[in-house]
């Protein structure tokens, strides 16, 4: 979610359209360097990537496989923004930071079940459906 205006000037997020269909479901660890990106799919360097500004209070929803990054903010303002990470219910630590805060991240092992209610809430279950049927 936009808390500013998102702008080409200030950062906003650019994606490869249709790499969701390609991308595989293992957490590569770009990190810093998005141009590691085309080391692991070459074939993406051929994309044109479209950028995505959006006035504050926007809000953007992506599958996690579409490759994405944010551009560099060249004004002397900042941009906010909020995200939120979903994730299906049953999930476990496989030793990537991600989105986790540091002192949550340092208490996990892998294969941890990630339910810790304050940072991974809830939002939805299977079986929820089920019983709303009844």
């Amino acid at each position: 979610m936009t808390l500013d205006d998102v702008t080409l000037v200030n950062g906003c997020l650019w994606y490869i359209p249709s790499s969701h269909h390609q991308a595989r479901f293992g957490n590569i660890g770009i990190g810093q360097n998005i141009g590691a990106l085309f080391e692991i799919y070459p074939e993406w360097r051929q994309s044109l990537s479209r950028a995505c500004p959006c006035p504050a209070g926007s809000i953007v929803w992506h599958n996690r496989l579409i490759a994405h990054a944010v551009g560099a903010n060249m004004t002397i303002h900042s941009r906010r923004a909020m995200v939120c990470a979903f994730s299906p219910d049953g999930c476990t630590f496989k030793d990537k930071r991600n989105f986790l805060p540091e002192d949550y991240f340092n208490s996990l092992e892998v294969g941890d079940l990630l339910d810790n209610d304050q940072q991974n809430t809830l939002v939805w279950h299977q079986s929820w459906e089920s019983s709303s049927e009844n």
